[in-house]
């Protein structure tokens, strides 16, 4: 059973399959290069202690397979893979995404991707608001409520508010997330104050 890790194929782009071959192949994926997948199949992480980790639902799974170019029936190929790999954590859905191979008895392998789920948000509030009502700034963020963890969108709501506040004069404003918050309770709390120069 070995694991893909890392950017070994990050430069190479699923439409050109003939560059694929002058992609150096990392040496713990060379046996199972060319070999026929047999199967495709999903693992999922991120449950607690006391809790098994969550089932996907239909709509998930359609969604990852829909990212994967690498399906059963096709000989192996590490750079597919990692290029799938890239596709999934581009989705924002997943805080993890991993692959393994396992050979087979058959000489076949089955690939297997290992996803933690993002946890969706409950609930967007804000602290330190002094300037706009709570219903000018929930037009902006409200939006964010039920929707999975993405830090890149989080960010961007934090520079919309950021900008709402500089057009009404307050150049100093600088908006973060109460990061515990988030991960404890799913909960994006912005902190609206002052940058300190």
């Amino acid at each position: 059973h070995t694991r893909l890790q890392g950017d070994w194929s990050s430069d190479v782009c699923s439409s050109d399959l003939a560059a694929t071959a002058t992609v150096p192949i990392p040496p713990e994926l060379e046996p199972y290069q060319g070999r026929p997948v047999h199967s495709v199949r999903y693992v999922m992480t991120g449950g607690q202690a006391d809790k098994a980790a969550p089932e996907l639902d239909q709509a998930t799974i359609d969604l990852i397979r829909n990212q994967l170019r690498l399906k059963e029936g096709m000989p192996f190929s590490a750079a597919l893979a990692s290029e799938d790999m890239t596709r999934l954590n581009r989705l924002g859905r997943f805080k993890r995404v991993e692959s393994g191979v396992q050979q087979l008895a058959d000489g076949s392998v089955d690939l297997i991707y290992t996803l933690g789920l993002q946890p969706l948000i409950r609930s967007v509030q804000t602290v330190g608001n002094k300037a706009f009502s709570d219903q000018d700034l929930g037009r902006m963020i409200d939006v964010l409520e039920g929707t999975p963890v993405d830090e890149t969108r989080l960010d961007r709501a934090c520079r919309r508010i950021e900008d709402k506040y500089r057009e009404k004069g307050f150049y100093n404003c600088l908006v973060t997330i109460d990061e515990k918050e988030l991960a404890e309770n799913a909960i994006v709390l912005f902190k609206i104050g002052r940058a300190h120069v």
